[in-house]
């Protein structure tokens, strides 16, 4: 069975209907038609995880935090009453209240193999063999709405189902239906710290009458433990068939998590699926560190590494539009100027040379009123050959850059920014003020970079 898991900052929520929707809702269908339509609709839904496994898509995730302060809306009454770090009494915020924070833009290749979702980054050329939370360690992230969470409901025969209503969206008819999967049943995880902690959910989905087909699915965990430093979680999925080569496939629209923390601070990520496209016969899907070598690409590789404390000027090949570029997408830079070695009038860098990388992360800090974008290069294009480099942004313009990284940090442990574990391997950091009408970094922009031992 698909495990459908949750990482570090989720939460639950209660998916009550609103009053509107209550509303619009009718319970007045006979018995035998909502059955009859949930049966074909379980029958249809029945072969999913079989055709999860031929398809895959590019899935880009926007993550919005917000910060709650508590101090402008309690009095010191209420706030002695009510702990910091306590989910009593805490809601998602509908109101407005909060303050948007920080945004944050991921870009990720999602597949089915086997009974997991895989990832990898946009601009990777295989699937990674970590998990996606190893991918991305900070940050809220989830699995499940690519696919794996429809198998875990809808294929597992511990999962119960009611009706609740139907009602009339255009020229079709909606039923609603509940389930719940109780805690022997469910295959659902959370993480507390450095451990997986199983929890029952339960939720409800929405099926077009007319072709039995899923149309939404919300779903919500039952509560959980302080130690995961989450109150609640919500995730509201919409769904389509899709025609992929031959195929109909069941695909994700747009998908919603909501995290409410003890803290009262909230995070919202909306995940959007596009460029999706069947696996073909000869197709198979490759990991990171496992590739046959007659899968792979034969390269020729330069001598010798560079030498450490080379400096070279980089000229952006194509622009960066900090509104839409996301953590994962490609980068390309060229060597402005030949680089020689010390003491030597032997050029080990030709200008012109290519360096490829990619973005690893991008951010629109709100309160600082700025953009802030990480870039790491790794490998040098240059005389028909590819090799391994490793460089960093040269330290005048990294002391430029402490103040506001060290600013950042300082905001909590959700917001700090990864320390490398190896040179180069967060990227490195430029900020650019935020700016009405635009916010590009341009093709040919120049920064000054250098060799780092790897």
């Amino acid at each position: 069975m698909t495990r459908w898991t949750f990482i570090t900052i989720g939460a639950i929520f209660t998916a009550n209907l609103s009053l509107a929707q209550e509303t619009a809702l009718s319970v007045t269908a006979p018995a035998a038609e909502w059955s009859a339509i949930l049966s074909r609709a379980l029958a249809k839904l029945a072969g999913a995880s079989k055709r999860l496994l031929k398809y895959s898509c590019l899935e880009t995730i926007e993550r919005t935090y917000y910060t709650d302060r508590p101090a402008r809306k309690l009095g010191a009454r209420a706030m002695s009453e009510t702990p910091a770090e306590s989910c009593d009494g805490k809601e998602f915020s509908e109101d407005g209240h909060l303050t948007l924070d920080v945004e944050d833009r991921l870009r990720l290749a999602v597949a089915v193999a086997g009974d997991k979702e895989i990832h990898s980054w946009a601009a990777a050329n295989r699937f990674d063999s970590r998990s996606v939370f190893e991918i991305i360690p900070t940050g809220p992230m989830s699995t499940g709405a690519f696919g794996s969470s429809v198998v875990d409901i809808f294929e597992n025969v511990g999962v119960r189902y009611s009706f609740i209503g139907w009602k009339s969206e255009g020229s079709r008819d909606i039923f609603e239906y509940a389930f719940e999967v109780p805690f022997e049943a469910s295959y659902s995880q959370v993480r507390a710290g450095t451990e997986w902690i199983k929890t029952s959910y339960h939720g409800s989905f929405e099926i077009d009458a007319a072709t039995a087909e899923l149309v939404r699915l919300i779903s919500e965990t039952d509560p959980l433990p302080l130690e995961t430093k989450m109150c609640r979680f919500r995730t509201d999925t919409t769904y389509h068939y899709m025609r992929i080569g031959d195929g109909q496939f069941l695909m994700p629209g747009r998908s919603g998590f909501d995290v409410l923390r003890p803290d009262g601070n909230e995070t919202r990520s909306v995940t959007t699926f596009s460029a999706c496209h069947e696996y073909v016969a000869e197709s198979s899907v490759v990991f990171d560190e496992e590739a046959p070598a007659a899968n792979r690409k034969v390269t020729p590789k330069t001598a010798a590494p560079l030498p450490s404390g080379l400096s070279l000027t980089v000229a952006l090949l194509e622009p960066i539009d900090m509104r839409t570029a996301a953590a994962g997408d490609a980068v390309a830079g060229k060597v402005t100027k030949a680089v020689r070695a010390p003491g030597s009038n032997e050029i080990l860098v030709d200008a012109g040379a290519v360096l490829h990388g990619r973005i690893t992360a991008m951010q629109h800090r709100y309160s600082a009123s700025q953009f802030a974008f990480a870039i790491r290069y790794e490998t040098l294009e240059q005389r028909g050959a590819v090799s391994p480099v490793a460089i960093e942004l040269d330290r005048e313009l990294k002391a430029e850059q402490a103040q506001a990284r060290n600013g950042f940090a300082s905001r909590g442990s959700e917001f700090s920014l990864p320390a490398p574990t190896a040179a180069g391997e967060a990227g490195s950091w430029f900020t650019v003020p935020a700016a009405r009408g635009g916010n590009v970094m341009a093709a040919s922009s120049e920064s000054k970079w250098i060799t780092v031992a790897k």
